[in-house]
């Protein structure tokens, strides 16, 4: 299999940065992998936040069980609890994997090229 395309695909099916270690340029990817963390756990921790706030008020009969109230409820604490900064995390975390997937591509393929030493 060459280098590209098994760069590419650690990257985009493993996890972002992933492809990077392959190539040899473990900084690279290293950062990557530990800013995708960080991301995701900035996300994860405010996710979880919700739920839990959602599923006390169900367990205390605040909230039916209806789709619509718990979509009202939801959506107001998201906005409580920074909406912006939910979606705005998202995105960097998507633009992150696709920066990772095209590096690891193109890095892969000078590899192969012999342009690029893999040591």
């Amino acid at each position: 299999m060459k280098t590209s395309l098994k760069a590419s695909s650690l990257s985009a099916f493993v996890f972002p940065g992933a492809g990077l270690l392959i190539v040899n340029f473990k900084w690279i990817g290293f950062s990557i992998i530990g800013m995708t963390l960080c991301y995701l756990y900035f996300l994860l921790t405010i996710l979880v936040d919700i739920s839990n706030e959602v599923s006390i008020l169900i367990v205390n009969g605040e909230l039916p069980l209806e789709s619509g109230k718990m979509l009202e409820v939801i959506s107001k604490l998201r906005s409580e609890h920074g909406g912006e900064y939910l979606d705005l995390t998202s995105y960097l975390i998507f633009l992150i994997w696709i920066y990772s997937i095209l590096h690891s591509y193109f890095l892969g393929k000078k590899i192969d090229e012999g342009k690029l030493s893999k040591d």
